[in-house]
């Protein structure tokens, strides 16, 4: 009789949450809250050559660049953006649109776009604004970060250019 008792007892606890060869559900383990993902800072120098090509819009300018440098969290990397000049809103400037790959030795990516202004003169071109991170291959998937971009660039063939990003980065 007393085993019978606390037979009744241990299926009454024991199956009062279900199968007891079931696992805890999960509601009763500690579940981590996502971290966030550190902002770091990033920055580049590198060099290399514009090939301007005119369109059939005679405002608009497409640009293909290339070249090579070296960024902090990627070591050396090769450069290659795709870019719309559009040279009529104000005399002597061009709105810059582009977007750009960095690949490191390893072929990790990061990519990225950029919005800028290019000033035109007698000494060449300056050009300032902003570049975004947009993604990535690799260590850098989700790559994500801002801040500004900056070139000087020679208005005769070869077309080159130096040029630097500076701002933060997170992967």
């Amino acid at each position: 009789m007393r085993c019978l008792a606390l037979t009744i007892v241990w299926l009454a606890l024991g199956c009062s949450d279900g199968d007891p060869m079931e696992p805890a559900p999960l509601t009763d383990r500690v579940v981590a809250a996502p971290t966030k993902r550190p902002e770091l800072p990033f920055h580049t120098i590198f060099s290399g050559n514009a090939n301007p090509q005119p369109t059939p819009n005679p405002c608009i300018l497409a640009n293909r660049e290339t070249g090579s440098g070296t960024a902090m969290h990627l070591g050396r990397f090769t450069w290659l953006s795709d870019e719309t000049v559009d040279l009529c809103p104000v005399p002597g400037h061009g709105m810059v649109t582009g977007h750009f790959v960095l690949a490191a030795a390893n072929r990790d990516q990061i990519y990225g776009q950029y919005q800028t202004d290019a000033q035109f003169d007698l000494n060449g071109v300056s050009v300032i604004g902003r570049y975004q991170l947009t993604g990535g291959t690799g260590r850098f998937k989700d790559a994500s970060g801002s801040g500004t971009l900056e070139a000087m660039g020679a208005l005769a063939p070869p077309f080159p250019f130096e040029a630097s990003l500076s701002g933060t980065i997170s992967y």
